[in-house]
């Protein structure tokens, strides 16, 4: 494409969700930075040609460089403001996971009435999982902090056995399921593809309950092997 038709694509990206562009954006970029380098090249050339100084070389103005600039720039502004909003909706969700992980920590320390809570525990970890991304640096720290919440609610507060067992068991299942589905990847072809299914198991391991105590670090090491 040419200039003209460059400009046309990325006016009728700026119309469109920024989250959903940005690499469309960048291409055209490029595309655009190619030939207008090319452009003053061959102006340089000729003004050289002249008799002139390069030093003196000054590009001749250019509207459909200026239109460009303006509308990358239009694109930018409102990439910072989604990219804001986003930081923001983080935040909120790091304050809810954090006020979910004190909740649970606070029924581990009434060891007379687990089996009341349970329920509410159990729908605290639905709220914890339906909520979204927290900032990256906190993702850790706030996983880790739930699951040593959680677990303490199931270890530490003598919960009623067969209640912890059935828990435990189901956990277990879909945790060896998502190993085998993980060491299954190292059939696949396309590294790109396997490396994304490796981190949407990782995330499905988050989200499930812990097991029995006696095989979490085995049945971890498993699944962690398979992201070596």
């Amino acid at each position: 494409m040419d200039k003209k038709q460059l400009v046309e694509v990325l006016q009728n990206l700026a119309q469109q969700p920024v989250n959903e562009v940005k690499e469309d954006v960048v291409r055209v970029r490029v595309a655009f930075a190619a030939i207008r380098k090319e452009e003053l090249a061959k102006e340089k050339e000729a003004f050289i040609a002249k008799g002139n100084e390069e030093a003196a070389f000054a590009p001749a103005a250019d509207e459909l460089e200026e239109q460009f600039k303006s509308l990358y720039s239009e694109i930018k502004e409102k990439r910072a403001a989604y990219n804001a909003a986003q930081d923001a909706l983080k935040a909120e969700n790091l304050a809810k996971k954090r006020e979910i992980i004190s909740k649970i920590n606070e029924i581990a320390e009434d060891a007379d009435n687990v089996n009341r809570q349970y329920s509410t525990v159990q729908q605290l970890q639905q709220d914890f999982k339906a909520i979204g991304e927290v900032p990256s640096e906190n993702d850790t720290e706030v996983w880790k902090s739930y699951q040593v919440a959680v677990e303490r609610f199931y270890d530490l507060l003598k919960m009623n056995k067969e209640l912890r067992d059935y828990d435990f068991k189901k956990n277990l299942e879909q945790k060896q399921a998502l190993c085998a589905e993980a060491e299954a990847l190292d059939e696949e072809a396309d590294i790109v593809d396997a490396f994304k299914k490796l981190q949407q198991l990782h995330t499905s391991w988050r989200e499930i309950g812990p097991v029995s105590k006696e095989i979490r670090e085995e049945l971890w090491t498993r699944f962690k092997n398979c992201n070596q």
